[in-house]
């Protein structure tokens, strides 16, 4: 496997199967697709794993760069539980089913979906993937015979009945994502990562300490995302919600100027 550093994985499930991992970092939260290039081959790696868009910093995978993963010797896996938020660009590559249609063309990319983000089904586990034909016949011969549960399928076909209210939901949180990040900037402990696909916003904290923001926030009622890890040091990842919340964080932010 060559896996993007923004994604989290089970390192359990890697040992059970024997399989190598190989961490190719993040460049300017942006993927460095020379170094998948070169960890594919140094490796002979069978897999590519990155999300699309990226936690937590919302990034998305450029044209250009999907298509140079596509023509390598490896399975892409694209795992897109946030895609639902994303806007598409003037050649409409990213947003809900894009990427889904290349793999009528490319038998090697994979697409994982969840109704965990836009639907708000998290802890339900309810999702599925875009494979190949021959890619799913494989997967039949190994898969448990448990498919998700009774709730869950409940759930995810209230869901898809109700799925004009939740994509009107989705395009209000898009435009209240874009509408945080012009007041965010006006917040000058803060540096926040450009272009969010996603339904969060991460941002540095600058000349204080993120774990103090974090909880002085907390006890105005605010819950926010600290990191610590490394090349996240002193982030912060902000979740959008109702604009009235918005509202909320930006007056505590000030104050806390």
């Amino acid at each position: 496997f060559v896996l993007n550093a923004g994604i989290d994985v089970s390192f359990l499930a890697v040992k059970i199967f024997a399989a190598a991992c190989v961490k190719v970092q993040l460049e300017n939260f942006r993927v460095d697709v020379d170094a998948i290039e070169q960890a594919v081959i140094d490796h002979n790696a069978k897999m590519v794993l990155l999300c699309a868009p990226n936690n937590p910093d919302g990034g998305t995978i450029a044209p250009d760069t999907l298509q140079r993963l596509l023509n390598l010797n490896a399975i892409s896996v694209l795992d897109e539980a946030y895609v639902s938020f994303a806007k598409p660009n003037l050649e409409g590559e990213f947003g809900d089913s894009n990427h889904a249609r290349l793999v009528s063309q490319y038998p090697n990319l994979v697409i994982l979906r969840t109704f965990s983000k836009w639907a708000g089904l998290a802890g339900l586990r309810c999702g599925y993937g875009v494979f190949a034909p021959e890619i799913v016949r494989y997967l039949l011969t190994i898969k448990q015979p448990y498919n998700i549960n009774v709730a869950a399928r409940a759930a995810a076909l209230a869901s898809l009945d109700d799925l004009p209210l939740l994509t009107e939901r989705v395009q209000m949180m898009i435009s209240e994502r874009d509408r945080l990040y012009a007041e965010l900037a006006n917040i000058d402990y803060l540096d926040a990562v450009p272009n969010s696909h996603s339904n969060f916003i991460l941002a540095a904290v600058i000349g204080r300490s993120a774990v103090d923001l974090k909880n002085e926030l907390a006890k105005r009622g605010i819950l926010v995302r600290h990191f610590a890890k490394p090349r996240l040091e002193n982030h912060i990842r902000i979740s959008v919600g109702t604009p009235e919340q918005s509202e909320k964080l930006i007056k505590t932010l000030r104050e806390l100027s």
